[in-house]
């Protein structure tokens, strides 16, 4: 009888060390900066809009509409870029797709709405980089991305699989790349 063959319909993705991906206390770090800016961003705004309405009229929606647009860039494309936001600067840290490219703007603004739109709340994501093998938040693993040190480079490459979780009542299924194991590894090397 011969083995069942595997599913690779998924393609491969990669890994890294586990010291490279960016845990709970950094995430902090990186969430406190970044709502700093957008808080600031919010107040500027809002002044900008009230000095304009002085002279202007009532343009404080316009403000509020480039307030929003510029939430929505720093959010997605700025944090996605080789730029990345302060907090990621501050932290030293990247954000990418399990394949190792730069995430799109349609992918990073699916992972910031799963905070607004749920189902996820702030706690119960942040919690779960404290019992995640990589130290990933559950928008992370929906969105499929890791949150690594800036200088990290992959040490491997593994098929994406689908894994399964039940956990708080939810049931979630998401992209996850599995590691090859050093002996598994070896076995596929030799000739």
């Amino acid at each position: 009888m011969s083995p069942r063959p595997r599913d690779t319909s998924l393609g491969s993705g990669v890994y890294f060390k586990s010291e490279d991906y960016i845990g709970l206390g950094k995430r902090l770090v990186i969430l406190v900066v970044d709502l700093l800016v957008v808080a600031a961003s919010i107040v500027s705004s809002l002044l900008m809009g009230v000095i304009a309405s002085l002279f202007f009229g009532d343009v404080e929606p316009l403000y509020v509409l480039a307030c929003l647009i510029w939430i929505w860039l720093y959010l997605t494309a700025i944090k996605a870029s080789p730029t990345r936001t302060l907090g990621y600067r501050a932290v030293g840290a990247k954000i990418i797709t399990l394949r190792g490219e730069q995430p799109s703007i349609f992918r990073m603004t699916l992972r910031s709405s799963l905070w607004i739109l749920g189902p996820f709340n702030l706690l119960y994501d942040l919690l779960w980089t404290t019992v995640d093998d990589e130290s990933q938040t559950l928008r992370d693993r929906f969105a499929g991305t890791y949150v690594v040190k800036a200088g990290a480079e992959p040490i491997g490459k593994g098929e994406i699989h689908i894994a399964r979780y039940t956990v708080l009542g939810y049931n979630f299924a998401y992209e996850h790349v599995s590691h090859i194991r050093p002996k598994a590894q070896a076995a596929q090397l030799a000739p």
